[in-house]
């Protein structure tokens, strides 16, 4: 009995100095040892950062909140990492682990969590994590209150309408509800409608960041425009040329008038009636048109033009035609009909098509 005592006594002594030269030589830990947020890179991975020469993990405190400045949420957001890291912890800090949240979501995280992403995403030797046990993770966010998208969207409007002669008044629209978006350095831009520039205008007011839209809202402001606009004092028949004496100037809201209606009296007179007009009418441009300048019957003189050849007859105007009209002349002398736009009184200039 005792000599089996003493071979076991000496077979333990064996074991120990084994596992003790095991130890020394850098073999692998006891399974339950150590820090359980030690991360190694996966097989396949490629680290960020080379490893230090001593071969140690980086060290890292996970703080209690973070924020994240951009789409992503980085390692850097959500530690600080040791003085004596400084190169592969600045090659860490970008490493990115999940997409940040949406403004105005909380995310916990626990410090597995940020070793196992960590571990997924590529990490140096490894890195060993302290402080909090878990990091409360925010996205940095921009907030625009609806009654800061309207008075935006009023300056563009104003800064864009130009009514001569017009006295304008800008009515708000109700505020819209409040933008919420991801990241601090927002811009708003505006579109405003290319139609006419009074009654109800709609203006798309936009927030862009990080190079893209982010968010639009159409806002409908209503713009009151007051101005003198001719009207006539009595009825004018086809044939007629308006006079001064035929117009008055009365104040009209512009909504209330149309569109196609001449708000310049110095652009009235002058003008050939081509429809009868009622006294007290707008005149509208479909009713009047530029004096004739060639009449029917009357000679002129027809030039033809081809590259630097010019010829010229004499021909005979077969409708009236005022400055910029095409009209039909036939040439005297071959008899032709020829379509020449009126140039001046005395001369027309045959169309080559």
């Amino acid at each position: 009995m005792n000599l089996d005592r003493a071979a076991m006594l000496a077979s333990i002594v064996v074991l120990a100095s084994a596992i003790a030269a095991t130890a020394a030589a850098g073999g692998p830990a006891v399974p339950g040892s150590g820090d359980s947020n030690r991360v190694v890179p996966e097989s396949g991975q490629t680290a960020s950062a080379s490893a230090p020469a001593d071969g140690g993990p980086v060290r890292a405190t996970l703080k209690p909140s973070a924020v994240a400045e951009g789409d992503w949420v980085t390692l850097g957001d959500l530690v600080e990492f040791g003085d004596g890291d400084g190169v592969r912890a600045e090659s860490l800090r970008g490493l990115r682990l999940w997409r940040a949240p949406m403004p105005g979501i909380e995310r916990v995280v626990t410090s597995d969590d940020v070793a196992k992403r960590a571990r997924n995403a590529g990490v140096p030797e490894g890195i060993v994590l302290e402080g909090a046990p878990d990091v409360r993770v925010t996205a940095a966010a921009t907030t625009i209150s609806g009654e800061k998208l309207v008075e935006f969207g009023r300056k563009e409007l104003e800064a864009r309408t130009d009514i001569a002669g017009a006295t304008v008044v800008i009515e708000d629209p109700k505020p819209p509800a409040s933008m919420t978006l991801r990241g601090r350095d927002v811009t708003l831009r505006a579109e405003v409608s290319p139609r006419k520039p009074w009654g109800l205008v709609p203006v798309g007011v936009e927030a862009w960041a990080a190079g893209k839209r982010q968010a639009r809202v159409l806002l409908s402001f209503r713009v009151r425009a007051r101005a003198m606009v001719p009207q006539l004092v009595r009825g004018l028949e086809p044939g007629a040329v308006v006079a001064e004496g035929d117009l008055t100037d009365v104040e009209r809201d512009l909504s209330t008038v149309p569109d196609d209606a001449i708000r310049s009296r110095e652009g009235l007179v002058g003008l050939t009636v081509q429809r009868a007009i009622q006294a007290g009418s707008y005149v509208r441009r479909g009713c009047v048109r530029q004096p004739a300048m060639v009449r029917k019957g009357g000679q002129v003189t027809l030039v033809a033009r081809v590259g630097t050849v010019e010829a010229r007859a004499t021909a005979q105007s077969r409708e009236d035609g005022a400055s910029g009209d095409v009209v039909t002349v036939i040439n005297t002398a071959s008899k032709r009909a020829i379509r020449a736009r009126v140039v001046s009184p005395e001369e027309v200039e045959a169309v080559v098509r």
